[in-house]
């Protein structure tokens, strides 16, 4: 609390105590947090911001936190901010923003410190992948025909450089993909079979 204290000059609204369970390890010094407890470390830091109208959140993370347990932290952090509002009546004014816009890790080495944008930046790819499948996941059956995700394929695969292939009946049918075919019968939307291919440099 003095540390963050001295940094912050004194202008805190509310200190948190996280617990991040025992070490993992067992023995010796950790070398980097769990994963799992730096994804529920993301999560309480999004949950506490939100409780206290907290636009900006300062972070004293353990000694020898690295690049990979500051990934599960801001993943845990896109975690507990996700809200499929979508299918949900928008309240007068619409639903409100997020308060959290500034966060400040503290403590971290200077390797860290040095990689930081690049780790929050490949982070966000991945949380906007994450974000994609579970919007997907929490879509009703209508809303994701097998058309639908094929074209969402098709689009994905144009924004970033990936290959895609769909294959229809026909093209399923040469191939003698009866097990998918057999299964794909009792849709009433044709097969769309999706393969995406990605080959960097």
């Amino acid at each position: 609390a003095t540390y963050v204290t001295k940094v912050f000059g004194g202008n805190l609204k509310s200190i948190a105590l996280v617990g991040l369970g025992p070490n993992p390890k067992k023995e010796g010094p950790a070398t980097d947090l769990e994963v799992k407890s730096a994804n529920r470390l993301g999560e309480a830091i999004v949950k506490l911001s939100k409780d206290t109208k907290s636009a900006s959140v300062g972070v004293v993370l353990p000694q020898g936190t690295a690049n990979s347990g500051l990934t599960q932290v801001f993943l845990g952090m896109t975690d507990g901010a996700y809200a499929d509002t979508r299918y949900k009546k928008v309240p007068p004014g619409g639903f409100p923003a997020h308060p959290l816009t500034d966060i400040t890790m503290l403590g971290v080495s200077s390797v860290v410190e040095k990689d930081v944008a690049v780790t929050y930046s490949l982070t966000k790819m991945i949380g906007s992948g994450v974000d994609f499948a579970r919007d997907l996941v929490g879509a009703p059956s209508n809303s994701k025909t097998p058309v639908v995700i094929a074209d969402l394929a098709r689009k994905m695969a144009r924004e970033h450089n990936i290959e895609c292939m769909v294959l229809g009946q026909k093209e399923c049918e040469e191939l003698g993909m009866g097990a998918y075919l057999g299964v794909q019968q009792g849709s009433k939307f044709p097969p769309q079979f999706v393969h995406l291919s990605y080959k960097p440099e």
